[in-house]
């Protein structure tokens, strides 16, 4: 999450695209922990906590991160979806209220999860392994999202230098959203 892209932090990025959408932004930390502490001083309405227990596994961070927050909706994003859009966010702040909202690209379920107060209310006090088995049993609506950024993650190199290529196009592309979209479309069946 620390690599650059075009001179930026990976997890910047993620940052910046929410960040007029959300009132409070709470970023989980564990492993090198002291390289994000930066970011509270940088961005006035996010804080970083640090969880003490990362070598459980994402879901722990996810935990340590919801135990943070109070909101009527709240997005859950892992640190290394750099290219989700700014207007995805915003679409799916402004969905009808359901528990549950996944954003969906070409049929494929993707980052962020959006969950109410009352379903992360019910997730603390469940016994759930992982986020993916308590959506699963608790159920979600969709909502159909033109932004294959949702899919987008950085788990390998190649996925680094695939989304690396896409945000440089995207800057080129600032004017002309129709050719953006169409790298990011043509990325994601590299990286999928």
């Amino acid at each position: 999450m620390t690599h650059e892209i075009m001179g930026k932090p990976v997890i910047e990025y993620v940052i910046e695209n929410m960040f007029n959408v959300c009132n409070r932004i709470t970023v989980v930390s564990g492993f090198h922990a002291e390289k994000l502490v930066y970011l509270s001083k940088k961005y006035s309405k996010l804080q970083v906590v640090y969880n003490e227990h990362f070598n459980n596994g994402m879901f722990s961070s996810v935990l340590v991160g919801l135990r943070q927050t109070n909101g009527k909706k709240l997005f859950i994003i892992p640190g290394d979806y750099p290219a989700v859009s700014l207007d995805t966010f915003g679409i799916m702040i402004n969905h009808c209220d359901v528990n549950i909202l996944l954003p969906r690209y070409e049929g494929k379920p993707g980052h962020p999860v959006l969950i109410s107060n009352n379903a992360k209310r019910q997730l603390l006090i469940g016994s759930f392994k992982t986020l993916y088995d308590y959506i699963m049993e608790y159920g979600f609506e969709s909502v159909d999202i033109n932004d294959a950024g949702i899919l987008m993650d950085i788990d390998y190199p190649n996925d680094y230098y695939e989304i690396e290529r896409q945000l440089v196009h995207e800057k080129d592309d600032y004017y002309d959203n129709r050719c953006s979209q169409q790298r990011k479309n043509d990325s994601i069946a590299k990286i999928v």
